[in-house]
């Protein structure tokens, strides 16, 4: 009988921050940040580390996009570039299955489809939704203080974990927070548990009403309306990764609040060496083990259920297969 052929895999990164780019490039910390951040438009995607697997099977490498957030936003040509680099390595490798992750998730959709033909893309949200209902469902279900509220909640992340909440059980009220009315309201449409009293809005400081605020989207200005109205003894949890800025500065000034930053998966024996990325030993982020349980293609299906129990009974059904959890 032959031997399984690993699946392989590649795990596209970028530096969520100028201290973390510096880290993986060592070279550019004796340079002017100013002066990195003119090199970055001319410094080429590398495979910065690569990773293994038995169980699954897996073969995989990850490929450093070395731009910072700020590119996202202000140079979408370097970052189509970049990526389109980047997929060309992943097929000279052999890739078929792609993970990207924080700003390329929205970005590779900028790019032409016949680049990305006969490749699976997996950007984690699927995983991190169902994983963050889980968690919610565990934080509140044992309190008296039942209301969430969803910040950035068109956002695709926002939209999947709103639909999923709706039909919890553990909470009483959920209030879906974006900037496009029209939006929202669709959504708020498309929840589905009556018993739970859903409401949008788009104004920030609607998030007083509420105990429990998940962010789900990166807000990089304009947001003192949610700082100044953050409840006392409430739980903040920035979902997503890179984290928005002001969530630092928060935590160094109320600690009457909770906080939790992004989520990790304990995926043992699967290590990412010469990665800098404040991965402990034996984790990983949702994107890429979203992509290494893929190697299940009829259960990975399953999990993309709108069906909170489904959905979560698959992740749980993954999970156990491969020995993963969480916290």
């Amino acid at each position: 009988m032959s031997e399984q052929q690993a699946e392989k895999i590649v795990w596209m990164v970028h530096p969520r921050s100028m201290k973390e780019l510096k880290k993986n490039i060592p070279k550019l910390r004796f340079l002017p940040d100013f002066f990195v951040y003119f090199l970055l438009n001319f410094i080429r995607p590398r495979t910065f580390s690569t990773f293994k697997s038995e169980n699954p099977k897996i073969d995989g490498k990850v490929i450093g996009i070395p731009l910072l957030p700020i590119y996202f936003q202000k140079n979408l040509p370097v970052v189509n570039k970049d990526i389109s680099y980047a997929l060309k390595l992943s097929k000279e490798f052999g890739a078929k299955t792609i993970s990207v992750g924080g700003f390329l998730a929205s970005a590779i959709d900028n790019i032409d489809q016949e680049e990305k033909k006969n490749l699976m893309i997996f950007d984690g949200t699927n995983l991190l939704a169902r994983m963050a209902v889980k968690k919610i469902e565990e934080l509140v279900g044992g309190t008296n203080k039942r209301g969430v509220v969803i910040v950035g909640a068109t956002t695709k992340i926002g939209s999947i974990l709103s639909k999923l909440l709706s039909q919890s059980n553990s909470i009483d009220s959920l209030c879906l927070i974006g900037r496009n009315k029209e939006k929202l309201k669709n959504l708020e449409d498309g929840c589905s548990n009556t018993n739970i009293k859903i409401t949008s809005s788009v104004d920030l400081s609607d998030v007083k009403d509420y105990n429990f605020l998940i962010m789900t989207s990166y807000i990089s200005e304009n947001y003192q309306g949610l700082i100044d109205n953050i409840k006392p003894d409430s739980t903040l949890w920035a979902l997503i990764e890179p984290v928005s800025p002001f969530f630092f500065e928060l935590k160094q000034n109320r600690g009457d609040i909770n906080f939790i930053k992004g989520i990790t998966i304990n995926t043992p024996g699967i290590n990412y060496p010469d990665l800098n990325m404040g991965l402990a030993p034996d984790n990983s982020f949702a994107c890429i083990t979203e992509a290494i349980i893929s190697v299940d293609r009829d259960e990975i299906e399953n999990l993309k259920s709108l069906d909170k129990n489904n959905s979560v009974y698959s992740m749980d059904k993954l999970f156990k297969k491969y020995n993963f959890n969480f916290k």
